[in-house]
Order: C-alpha cells, then structure tokens, then sequence
C-alpha cells in the first residue's frame, strides 16, 4: 500500500480533515500508535510500510517511553490534539480512521504479522 493509498483511505473515514493536512496527521498518528506496540512489532510493521509511514512507525517505535503503560483513550486522543492541532471529536474519528486502515491492510495482507497489541483502550480504535 503507498502512502497516498493509506491518507485516502483514511480521508474516506475522516472526511472532515482538511486533504492537505490529512497526510501529516495520518503520519502524527502512525507514529503515537507505534510509541505504545512492542518494539518487534513496530519494526515488522514499519519494515512493511512505504517510505513516509514506515519512518513514522520507526520514530514511534523509539519513543519507548510509553511502551508498556496503560493509557487511556482519552488521554491518546489529547496527545494527538497537542500534537496535530485538530479539535478532539476529529482526533477520535482520525485515530480510528488510521486503526482501521492498518487493520484493513493487514486482512489485504499488505501488512504480515502485526497484531496490534496495544493497551486495551486504544484497542478499541481497531473495532468498528
């Protein structure tokens, strides 16, 4: 999957964004989901991804910070407003539009064997 692929199938769920920023923030949120997966994960993913997300899943995968710790929804969805400087309902409609779109490519086996464990409320974005 290119990189244009992934921002239009995430604008498609997430009309709302503005198409030009739509790609950065796209990159913003691979990358704050990738600072909670385990660092195997985040490398077989970013290894699968093109160019420009697969060096955000990478920058994420370094933030090891986080990784492990529980954080709640809401808490992720205030980092990327901090982040992206998108009002909260948008955060919450993008991060679930990205969530969905990585799981969507990983059933197209454009993606193999991630399996997106991550703390159990930011699991919820990858359910409809």
């Amino acid at each position: 999957m290119q990189t244009d692929t992934f921002v239009a199938r995430v604008s498609a769920r997430c009309p709302e964004l503005d198409p030009v920023a739509a790609h950065d923030v796209c990159l913003i949120t691979v990358r704050a989901l990738c600072e909670h997966l385990s660092q195997a994960e985040t490398e077989r993913l970013s290894a699968q991804l093109p160019d420009a997300l697969g060096d955000a899943a990478a920058a994420g995968g370094t933030e090891n910070h986080m990784r492990g710790k529980t954080i709640a929804l809401d808490d992720f969805l205030e980092q990327l407003v901090a982040r992206t400087e998108i009002d909260h309902d948008t955060a919450r409609q993008l991060a679930r539009a990205v969530a969905q779109t990585l799981q969507q490519a990983v059933r197209e086996n454009e993606i193999e064997n991630v399996t997106f464990e991550l703390p159990d409320d930011l699991s919820t974005l990858f359910t409809a």
